[in-house]
């Protein structure tokens, strides 16, 4: 029985009820002692409602938040995630440096600069030391053996063995010791639109080198965790704590990332849900159950019975299906036919044996012994009437009668370079159905596999060994499962398209394919002996229906025993002994294989007499 809360409401006129039918009580007005006493346990018991109401959402992962949403996660060692302080990186600068900028570019070789400004370069004390391009691959240390004011240009002692670009850096070396920046200082980023500054702290010590305006990066994050840490580059411009040394600056040449708040209840509760639904997956009893009821949504046909394969040498798992009755899959199959009469170069249209196999439009590949000739053609239109496809471009080649016309699912018209993944437009794939035509430049050939690529026929993803080249093409004809195949396999892989309903089970890197099971067909001979009273014919059929019974609820991969079958026989009254003529003894099953006691024709294979 459902729990159903009661209001205050409910809860007093009940009592009140009850008290006029038991008692020879008769005030019960607003005010009434009475009534005020049944109120008061009115509101208790209504107490008691709410917070059995509030038990059940707290031990939902569904309803509970805050503390009880934690306390149900934890169950399965989830916890919520602590907020997170942003980080990057900062540089210190050196806003003393006597520097400039290069008014033009220099070559290699050249013994004078034209800077932007040489009034605070030393006039004299020749030769000085200056450094120019910092932070390029082409930074080096020139010295310096005259400035002229007038032209801000200086004369250099030797060449310069590099080339330098307009605007980069050029700056006096002083010879003095390196800045260490110690670890622990905290900057900041100013506030914005009447937002609080953010500080942030340095995690690790750095050097600024003599000569250079800006130090090494240094690692830094955010002095509290949150989303109000994540920065934009050169957003943090200030210290908010005694800078390194005197004239130092700050930037952050890069952004601030990864700050997040603490965990909500709806990202902690989405979290634990797969989390759960991700529990034991990938194992083979995972698998097996997993697959057990599936329905195809269209004809309501489900999974009654199922089994796991582990194929070591193909490397696959696969999945065996049955639906109780032995079932025959449900295949499309990519049409192929020939060519009723020839065509030549330049043909608008091919006249087939029959085009009802066909779709309206789509691609065909028509191909001969010659491989030479073969081509790749797209049609617009089908006259089932006629057996003529219309094509959308004339043919390039002559095609021969009896030539091959095969529908094809088109995976690439001109490839990227170095493309090495494919997807069919259909799948699950029927095993040994798929052929694969590659055309590199020089025309359509048949690939291998494994030598030229590997198939998962399960979700229709191709890799191929040697990558492709820009305008390569490749093709592919197969057959391809629809109907409870193709539900099973959704539940076994999942659908990235619809996470939540279809998570998938299988384990990432596996190739798991569902099929349907070989039928073993299981023909028992049997006589048996009636008690007082009762006709062995007359008791046959219950027999074996009894039998028959037994055999079809066995499911995939489930030993037939003479024992069960004697016991079947015996378990129908009046029956007094049974002699099981064949099976001789008990059958093995093997795990691809389900026992049926049916021929092909559904006639029953079990006879009794």
């Amino acid at each position: 029985m459902a729990f159903v809360p009661r209001t205050f409401e409910q809860i007093r006129d009940d009592m009140i009820n009850y008290l006029k039918a038991q008692t020879y009580l008769t005030d019960f007005e607003v005010g009434s002692v009475i009534r005020t006493i049944v109120e008061a346990a009115a509101l208790e018991d209504d107490e008691q409602y709410f917070q059995m109401v509030q038990l059940l959402d707290a031990f939902s992962i569904q309803t509970a938040t805050g503390a009880d949403l934690d306390r149900r996660v934890a169950d399965f060692n989830i916890t919520r995630i602590d907020p997170v302080s942003s980080s990057g990186k900062i540089v210190i600068q050196n806003e003393l440096l006597v520097k400039t900028s290069l008014a033009f570019a220099s070559v290699s070789g050249a013994t004078t600069l034209q800077l932007q400004n040489t009034a605070e370069f030393p006039t004299a004390g020749y030769p000085y030391t200056i450094r120019v391009g910092e932070g390029t691959s082409s930074v080096e240390d020139l010295q310096v053996s005259n400035n002229n004011l007038i032209t801000n240009v200086l004369t250099l002692v030797a060449g310069a063995a590099n080339s330098h670009s307009i605007g980069q850096r050029v700056a006096v070396v002083t010879g003095a010791a390196d800045q260490l920046i110690p670890a622990g200082v905290l900057v900041q980023a100013p506030s914005l639109l009447g937002s609080f500054p953010i500080n942030f702290v340095t995690t690790e010590t750095g050097t600024l080198v003599n000569g250079n305006y800006e130090s090494v990066y240094i690692n830094a994050r955010a002095a509290v965790a949150g989303i109000q840490g994540n920065v934009g580059i050169n957003q943090i411009v200030n210290f908010s704590s005694a800078p390194p040394f005197t004239g130092a600056g700050v930037r952050n040449p890069v952004p601030f990332v990864g700050g997040r708040e603490l965990e909500t209840d709806t990202e902690l509760r989405d979290r634990a849900r797969k989390t759960i639904q991700s529990l034991s997956k990938g194992t083979v009893l995972a698998l097996q159950q997993s697959a057990l009821g599936v329905a195809d949504p269209v004809t309501g046909q489900s999974v009654k019975s199922s089994n796991v394969l582990e194929d070591f040498i193909n490397d696959e798992v696969i999945i065996y299906i049955d639906d109780g009755t032995g079932f025959t899959p449900d295949v499309v199959a990519l049409a192929i036919d020939s060519l009723a009469v020839g065509a030549g170069a330049g043909a608008g249209s091919i006249t087939v044996v029959d085009a009802s196999k066909f779709p309206t439009s789509g691609y065909l590949f028509l191909s001969s012994n010659n491989i030479a000739v073969s081509e790749l053609v797209k049609f617009t239109a089908v006259n089932t009437a006629t057996n003529v496809i219309t094509l959308a471009v004339p043919t390039v080649n002559a095609h021969a009668l009896n030539d091959s016309v095969t529908l094809v699912d088109v995976l690439t018209l001109s490839a990227e370079p170095a493309t090495k993944f494919l997807q069919t437009q259909n799948f699950p794939i029927v095993r040994s159905s798929p052929e694969i035509w590659i055309d590199r430049g020089s025309g359509f050939a048949l690939a291998a596999d494994p030598a030229d690529y590997f198939l998962n026929k399960g979700t229709g993803e191709i890799e191929l060994v040697s990558p492709l080249s820009a305008g390569n093409k490749v093709i592919a004809s197969y057959n391809y499962y629809t109907g409870l195949v193709k539900s099973v396999q959704d539940v076994i892989d999942g659908k990235l398209s619809d996470p939540v309903g279809y998570p998938g089970v299988r384990a990432a890197g596996i190739v798991a394919l569902v099929e349907t099971p070989v039928i073993r067909r299981i023909t028992v001979r049997l006589s048996i002996v009636a008690q007082y009273g009762y006709t062995e014919s007359n008791l046959a059929p219950a027999v074996r229906s009894a039998i028959e019974t037994y055999i079809s609820g066995l499911g995939i991969g489930s030993d037939v025993i003479v024992a069960e079958i004697i016991q079947q026989a015996m378990s129908i009254t009046g029956v007094y002994n049974v002699i099981v003529v064949s099976p001789a003894s008990d059958l093995v099953i093997l795990q691809n294989e389900l026992p049926v006691p049916f021929d092909s024709s559904g006639n029953s294979l079990v006879s009794v007499t």
